[in-house]
């Protein structure tokens, strides 16, 4: 179960990933769209600026100098990546920002009203409480966008739709390649736990010989061959499983195991056979 689970978590962050992707994507070729007047400015400075054969250092110096004059459109230019012919680009979302100022324009009218009505001290300070937002719903921070100089402002934005697309299909293929893998993998899942509920009804419903607490081996004649783990089951073997005809085996060393031939033939067997059969068997 833990090996499906896992399949399960794998499927799911490569999912989100996917998601994650396509959202900054989208947000991207957004932003371009609604500063497509400020991207396409800027793009025709830098395609001038490296028409007239300056130097990259030169190039950065000269925006470094228009970013000192406060120029909205060097100013909107986070960093230069010439190596590669693209330039990135800090862009806002320009209609939050008109947003944030009606609100703020509504705010002051609010506050006018207010002041004209005579309401008590606690109730003022509530209906402020009630009327402020949290900081971060009124931000509006810049996304960085990298942008190519070889292509329009449109077509930059359509770059990163199409990255959306693509994103998107990759998302539907790993869909289906997980369903199926995942599929594979509680199939498996259930089987081996099916074998191991064999394996274990198996292990249960196996008869325990009454040999198998000594210790035995079945000799290269047939024979079983049983023999004391400590003095108990010495004394054990001795009174209750020593039949005639067996043969008891026992060295003269103190603390020795008992060793008994168990002879279910019904013959008569010396112990030259029992030495054999002990010395073929180990």
């Amino acid at each position: 179960m833990k090996k499906l689970n896992n399949v399960r978590e794998d499927h799911e962050q490569r999912l989100e990933n996917l998601q994650l992707v396509q959202a900054e994507d989208r947000v991207k070729a957004e932003l371009i769209e609604w500063n497509l007047s400020l991207v396409e400015q800027a793009l025709r400075v830098m395609r001038a600026a490296l028409a007239s054969q300056l130097s990259w250092t030169d190039v950065e110096a000269f925006l470094s100098e228009a970013q000192d004059r406060g120029d909205p459109v060097a100013c909107a230019i986070h960093h230069l990546r010439l190596d590669t012919n693209h330039i990135t680009m800090a862009l806002r979302n320009p209609y939050q920002q008109l947003n944030e100022e009606d609100g703020e324009h509504d705010e002051v009218k609010r506050e006018e009203k207010e002041e004209d009505k005579k309401v008590e001290k606690k109730q003022k300070k509530k209906k402020k409480k009630n009327m402020q937002k949290p900081e971060s719903d009124g931000l509006n921070k810049p996304v960085l966008i990298d942008l190519d100089l070889g292509l329009s402002a449109f077509a930059n934005s359509k770059r990163f739709y199409d990255l959306k697309r693509h994103a998107a299909k990759k998302e539907l293929k790993t869909i289906e390649a997980s369903e199926k893998a995942f599929k594979s993998a509680e199939k498996k899942t259930w089987q081996t736990l099916k074998e191991v509920r064999v394996v274990a009804s198996i292990q249960k419903a196996r008869k325990i010989y009454w040999f198998e607490k000594l210790l035995w081996f079945i000799s290269s004649e047939n024979f079983l061959v049983i023999a004391g783990r400590d003095q108990q089951q010495n004394e054990l073997i001795v009174k209750r499983y020593l039949r005639a005809g067996d043969l008891y085996l026992h060295a003269d060393i103190h603390g020795a195991t008992s060793c008994v031939l168990k002879n279910n033939t019904g013959k008569n067997l010396s112990w030259k056979m029992m030495l054999v059969n002990l010395v073929e068997s180990a």
